[in-house]
């Protein structure tokens, strides 16, 4: 379970919205954080993981690094 403290002006919104629709404020809330994460998850976890790589916290690796790691180099 999570909560979310809303501005007065939002949450008037929200209760307006839902009444007059006959929906929840849940509803609309949970509709509303979906479309958020199908929109921006991919960006932001792909933001996050760069921001690790330059803090050196996740290690990036070359093509002839992973081919030598896992011995997959072609014998010419």
């Amino acid at each position: 379970m999570t909560s979310v403290r809303l501005g007065d002006n939002l949450d008037t919104r929200l209760k307006y919205l839902a009444k007059t629709t006959a929906r929840s404020k849940t509803f609309y809330i949970k509709e509303a954080v979906q479309k958020y994460l199908n929109e921006h998850e991919e960006t932001l976890l792909v933001l996050n993981t760069r921001e690790k790589i330059k803090r050196g916290v996740e290690k990036t690796y070359t093509l002839d690094e992973i081919e030598e790691l896992f011995d997959l180099k072609d014998d010419e």
